[in-house]
């Protein structure tokens, strides 16, 4: 039996880019949000955190949930549903490039397809921008995708209780 239920904005991506403008970083954010309530008001506290939308989409469809539970000893339990970010393709990122072309710095996690991870890190690649892989879980990528890419910094998933 739980003891309550809060609901909070977030995401990875939403949850590091309001971290880096409230350090007072420039931060365009490239992504979707659903045409739900949910997204609609992850996309007004991204810009109250000062966090540039321009490059966000509305996309058809329910947002992305994660149901967290916390046990007594300090344990948690994610459950993720993606929703929007599922949908986010290749060719959003085209559509983004001169944004992402000015990045100073490249930051994905492991919310959005791969091969929407692949086709950035070659992006990141091919303009020599440092990318930055934050990992909810182990993955396998195609063969020699990141291989030419020395910016590529990646971070280790959580194996305990895997």
């Amino acid at each position: 039996m739980g003891h309550s239920f809060n609901t909070f904005y977030g995401g990875k991506g939403a949850n590091q880019a309001v971290a880096a403008a409230k350090l007072g970083h420039p931060v365009s954010m490239v992504g979707n949000v659903a045409s739900d309530s949910f997204g609609t008001q992850l996309r007004k506290g991204l810009q109250e955190a000062g966090v540039d939308t321009t490059c966000v989409s509305t996309v058809e469809g329910a947002s992305g949930v994660a149901l967290i539970t916390t046990g007594r000893g300090g344990e948690n339990n994610i459950v993720v549903a993606p929703g929007a970010n599922a949908q986010l393709t290749p060719g959003f990122l085209e559509k983004a490039e001169t944004t992402l072309e000015h990045a100073g710095f490249l930051l994905a996690q492991l919310e959005i397809p791969l091969e929407t991870i692949e086709y950035l890190g070659q992006f990141a690649e091919r303009h020599n921008i440092p990318l930055m892989l934050d990992r909810l879980r182990p993955v396998s990528f195609q063969q020699g995708c990141y291989e030419g890419c020395p910016g590529l910094h990646q971070t280790k998933p959580k194996l305990e209780n895997c």
